[in-house]
């Protein structure tokens, strides 16, 4: 028989420091994932964080759930975003993952939503009849050669021949790079640690039309709480992002010649990949442009990819640096219960766990 444990802040923060928890075949949360989503600033006490799924005290499932606000119009409207789920290899087939999204639905009134979901979770959650799909327009520049990276996910072969393609990628990438970008002379750049209460304000003024909101708090919490870190020594008991040798967080800041703030950019560096999690901007999408084409010649990343529909627009419309671009999609499930409580869900790349990742 399958049974179904669930965890709030108190019981996680009690569990992660438990022998039972260092001892398991494989972790159902890391540490440091763990202490973020206790410093979350939308965290409420009873909120369920994680549930567990055992036969016979062995752990064989789990689900962990990452507490946040939607808004409608004004009024916020608490739910969670389900972040992880996996099921033990060896006992799939039996109905486990359906469980899990059943009890964190149970466990949060019915208001639960899953961003970038794994493609075979999607026979899970339709299964439970329970969700709706969204989707958000986005776009991927290839901007060097990184066979290396992506092909070996994609089949066996290319995983055993990965070697052979990383020599490719360093030949090719050895040709002439992209010319220096030059941005005009009216906008400069800053790179601040955390959000200022002057960019927080810049911040709150353009997304009064978003669904989740995130403020000075939250955006701080990102920054400051990450989920992927250099060195984990559990990496390999727990089967979600927790270790990366290069992983950075960046924000930028857009100024004009008056030293006031025109954009907002909020970047994540993950090896080789760059990817634009927040954009916020005073009616200059050009200025968007510009910062993202300077930035793309400072750190010279092999893949850009961003789900902010309005430049993924203008970047496949407009000539763009690199060897190929293409529309991307990223899917998204919504509860029913969560979907009727909301007019209108408009997101930003970086909502959800996105941004950690």
């Amino acid at each position: 028989m399958i049974e179904l444990t669930t965890f709030n802040a108190q019981e996680l923060k009690a569990y992660i420091h438990s022998e039972s928890f260092q001892n398991r075949r494989f972790l159902p949360i890391s540490y440091h994932r763990a202490m973020s989503q206790l410093n979350n600033p939308r965290l409420q006490a009873e909120d369920i964080l994680l549930v567990l799924a055992r036969i016979n005290n062995d752990l064989v499932g789990y689900a962990g759930v990452l507490p946040d606000v939607l808004y409608n119009g004004s009024a916020p409207i608490r739910f969670g975003w389900l972040s992880t789920l996996y099921v033990d290899p060896k006992q799939r087939g039996k109905g486990i993952a359906k469980q899990l999204i059943l009890k964190t639905l149970e466990t949060w009134q019915g208001k639960i939503a899953s961003a970038d979901y794994a493609p075979a979770s999607k026979i899970v959650y339709d299964k439970t009849e329970q969700f709706l799909p969204h989707s958000l327009h986005g776009v991927r520049l290839y901007l060097k050669s990184a066979l290396g990276d992506l092909l070996p996910p994609k089949h066996r072969f290319f995983e055993i021949s990965k070697p052979a393609l990383n020599v490719l990628d360093s030949m090719l990438n050895r040709l002439p790079s992209r010319s220096k970008i030059d941005v005009p002379s009216k906008l400069a750049f800053e790179y601040p640690f955390r959000i200022s209460d002057d960019l927080a304000a810049f911040i709150q003024n353009h997304q009064q039309e978003e669904s989740s909101r995130r403020n000075q708090e939250a955006l701080n919490w990102i920054i400051e709480h990450p989920w992927i870190v250099k060195n984990y020594n559990e990496s390999d008991r727990y089967h979600f992002s927790s270790e990366e040798e290069v992983f950075e967080q960046i924000p930028v800041v857009v100024k004009n010649e008056a030293n006031n703030i025109k954009a907002f950019l909020f970047f994540t560096r993950r090896k080789n990949h760059l990817k634009l999690r927040y954009v916020y901007h005073d009616q200059c999408i050009d200025n968007v442009v510009w910062a993202l084409k300077f930035h793309i010649s400072k750190w010279q990343p092999a893949l850009f990819t961003t789900f902010h529909s309005e430049l993924a627009d203008e970047l496949l419309s407009t000539k763009t640096p690199g060897l190929h671009k293409k529309s991307m999609v990223r899917n998204y499930f919504i509860s029913k219960i969560l979907d009727e409580k909301i007019d209108a869900i408009k997101l930003q790349d970086g909502d959800g766990d996105v941004a950690f990742t």
